[in-house]
């Protein structure tokens, strides 16, 4: 019933508004991937979210009243101008304003939505109603992969950019930090997300000595700059990097004008879209006036499969990866995933974070990076340059002409 509903609101052109939540359709890097380097990790108890990953049962009972509710409300006639009626405000997917998800947050929402139904404009209760389908399609797919998003926390940088970005989002100096950090008593929260940052590299019980020791000579403005910077190189920046062990080595040649890169692929018949509709959407996005993407059908190239009740990701194997592409994809958001999931083929990892908190729900935030595809996926998407710069130094394997 959803696909009907996806076909006719994109013929109505409805459907764009919704492509901010297209986190839901792409998820990035293998998700069953068992070799991560953790440096803080919590116990891991099989909890409710665990026990319902490969059950149908809620979803099926969610999704339902999900649809019915939609066809209910196509049917629902909005009297008067509308000047009266509310939308649904959208999260703004930020550090600051997260998006949240969890079984109980999103059942509350749709029994809200049936009581304050006839308060709402009827394009703003289809987009909520889709959202909600959506992200308890994510939430049931993360449900096959608790630790790993319990482990994801601990990449957490919401206490770096509150640190990096304090004084500019006050509109102070830009060195207001140090005098902030410089009175006798400094308050709880400096002193936590101080600690925090300093735990990223050493452990806690090191960081509060040390902490105390520069409390004590008046040196916190020191260690809280230390304590950035080697967040900074060791910790931000690789969420903009190419991955050293994901990186593949591909056949490059310069023309002269551009740098052709040829991309050897075996793409299955059996994805919902063409082929040639990969390959478009790819180019579209990555190609540029210095370089062009060459694709080729080899059976022993980059797999591209199928993959049903589940997000888009890719597996990284030893001699090739694979790109798994979701068959629940609507022609948008196939176009945006796909180029989305070609970056992971590169080596470059999600600018975004998601992961389990300790009350079971899932936080999603993006980085601030402006328009990058690789961080969200909207129609004002884009590659960055320096994505390229990384791609002919690091992926190019340059021959003779």
């Amino acid at each position: 019933m959803l696909l009907k509903i996806l076909k006719n609101m994109n013929k109505k052109g409805a459907i764009a508004p919704f492509l901010i939540f297209s986190l839901l359709s792409s998820c990035g890097e293998d998700p069953f991937n068992k070799k991560l380097k953790i440096f803080r990790q919590r116990s891991v108890e099989r909890s409710s979210f665990e026990i319902s990953c490969g059950s149908p049962t809620t979803e099926n009972t969610f999704t339902k009243e999900v649809d019915d509710a939609f066809m209910a409300n196509g049917k629902r006639i909005v009297t008067g101008n509308g000047t009266n009626l509310l939308k649904f405000e959208k999260p703004e997917l930020s550090y600051k304003k997260p998006l949240i998800i969890s079984e109980t947050i999103l059942k509350n929402r749709l029994a809200n939505l049936r009581t304050n139904i006839d308060k709402y404009t009827k394009d703003s209760v289809d987009l909520e109603l889709l959202e909600l389908r959506s992200q308890f399609l994510r939430m049931r797919a993360n449900a096959c992969r608790v630790d790993y998003l319990k482990n994801q926390e601990a990449n957490d940088v919401t206490t770096f950019l509150n640190l990096t970005n304090y004084c500019k989002e006050r509109n102070l100096p830009i060195d207001c930090l140090t005098g902030a950090l410089k009175v006798p008593k400094v308050s709880t929260d400096f002193k936590n997300q101080i600690i925090d940052l300093c735990r990223r590299g050493q452990s806690l019980r090191e960081c509060v000595i040390l902490y105390d020791i520069n409390a004590r000579k008046k040196k916190l403005p020191e260690m809280m700059y230390i304590m950035r910077n080697r967040f900074l190189q060791k910790n931000y920046l690789r969420f903009f990097s190419a991955n050293p062990t994901h990186i593949p080595k591909l056949d490059c040649q310069n023309s002269g004008e551009k740098i052709k890169i040829s991309i050897p692929i075996n793409y299955s018949e059996t994805i919902t879209f063409s082929k040639e509709d990969f390959i478009v959407a790819v180019k579209k996005y990555w190609d540029s006036k210095t370089i062009e993407f060459i694709f080729t059908d080899k059976s022993d190239g980059i797999q591209i499969a199928p993959v049903d009740k589940t997000v888009s990701y890719v597996q990284y194997n030893e001699s090739s990866s694979t790109l798994y592409l979701s068959n629940y994809l609507s022609r948008e958001m196939f176009a945006l995933t796909s180029a989305h999931e070609f970056g992971h083929l590169l080596g470059f990892p999600d600018c975004y974070l998601e992961f389990l908190n300790k009350n079971e729900e899932i936080v999603y935030y993006e980085l601030p990076s402006k328009n990058n595809l690789m961080c969200s996926l909207n129609d004002s998407s884009t590659i960055p340059e320096f994505y390229r710069d990384q791609i002919v130094n690091d992926v190019c394997n340059f021959r003779k002409k």
